[in-house]
């Protein structure tokens, strides 16, 4: 119990090291960071740091599903160990006409790594940190698994988003069968309650 409360406490500090090797913005200082995600064995957690919206994609086989992280939202799951196995996760958001993924990576390998936790830093590339104690490593991914229209894909203030829902067109009949009317109500009062 105490491990898991010290193993939450981690992730709820932002790191205390700078990260040179990444991204960096324009006046030189390191790139922020965006996600931080703690992977156990019957646990996960994840928080967003930044001002915009992260869109956690979790996918298994064919199957996906993602949840938004709004800023300064948390999002916790609990299972057993191996529902971990076959389970990709990659960051994305979007901002400024493009996706920004972190590209995938593989669950199982995230928590039979020891690590403490997996930082997404800010960026076009999103680059992904592992945690292991106060060792902090570039963390390499998997290919991205999300749809090519989503992959750095750039929109114009005309087209829509491309996880906007789309209209599916419904058949209404336009010679019904006979007697495939309501009945007609007419003037007859309502008989009494």
């Amino acid at each position: 119990m105490i491990t898991r409360i010290i193993a939450v406490a981690a992730i709820l500090a932002l790191p205390t090291f700078a990260v040179t090797d990444g991204t960096t913005t324009t006046n030189g200082s390191p790139a922020p960071i965006e996600v931080g995600l703690r992977v156990g064995p019957t646990d996960f957690y994840a928080r967003n740091y930044s001002s915009t919206p992260q869109v956690l994609f979790f996918r298994a086989g064919d199957t996906m599903t993602w949840r938004v992280l709004q800023p300064g939202a948390e999002f916790t799951s609990t299972y057993p160990r191996q529902a971990l196995d076959g389970v990709k996760l990659e960051v994305a958001k979007y901002e400024s006409g493009l996706w920004h993924t972190s590209r995938a990576f593989d669950l199982s390998a995230v928590c039979d790594s020891g690590a403490d936790a997996v930082w997404i830093q800010d960026g076009t590339l999103l680059p992904s940190w592992l945690q292991i104690g106060d060792v902090l490593s570039l963390f390499g991914t998997d290919p991205s698994f999300l749809p090519d229209s989503l992959q750095n894909a750039a929109t114009t203030q005309e087209q829509a988003p491309p996880m906007e829902p789309l209209h599916v067109p419904v058949i209404t009949p336009n010679d019904p069968p006979v007697g495939d009317t309501p009945p007609g109500l007419g003037d007859t009062p309502l008989p009494p309650m």
